[in-house]
């Protein structure tokens, strides 16, 4: 593995872990950042394009939370020219203003594209396998045989 491999993929690590911190802190400065300017969020059944799109779906996504943390599984990161691909397991607790909790499992796959020479979000998928009371007493969706589907190589 080349040294510039290496960077790549440690830059692609350290762009996840910002999205995640940024997610806690509901900070949609730094959270945008790392978006590509064209970047594409699909969750829930929307897709978002764009940084304005962005931005006010994380505003209307996070609109009723007084608190989140997402916690990221391990990454699997495929490199190649000028662009990547990941997929991350994402665990996700919860608590709404008006008193409830809620917990969320599932998986991200990422496309990565460089822009401004910084590794960026091309586009986000999330795959929900459980959405609810954090006692997992909720539907358990079954995690797809084509999760890996995008990730190349």
């Amino acid at each position: 593995m080349s040294d510039t491999r290496v960077a790549d993929e440690l830059e692609i690590r350290n762009l996840v872990a910002t999205y995640a911190d940024a997610v806690l802190r509901l900070h949609k400065a730094d959270w945008l950042q790392t978006w590509a300017s064209d970047g594409e969020w699909s969750l829930l059944g929307d897709t978002s394009r764009g940084h304005a799109a962005l931005v006010a779906r994380l505003e209307v996504l996070t609109s009723g939370l007084e608190y989140v943390m997402q916690c990221m599984g391990g990454g699997i990161i495929r490199m190649g020219e000028g662009k990547a691909q990941g997929r991350w397991t994402i665990t996700e607790h919860a608590r709404m203003k008006e008193g409830s909790s809620l917990f969320t499992m599932g998986a991200y796959r990422d496309d990565y594209c460089q822009e401004d020479g910084a590794w960026r979000f091309a586009r986000r998928r999330l795959q929900v396998f459980y959405m609810g009371p954090p006692d997992m007493s909720g539907r358990v969706m079954p995690v797809p045989d084509d999760l890996g589907d995008g990730l190349e190589g």
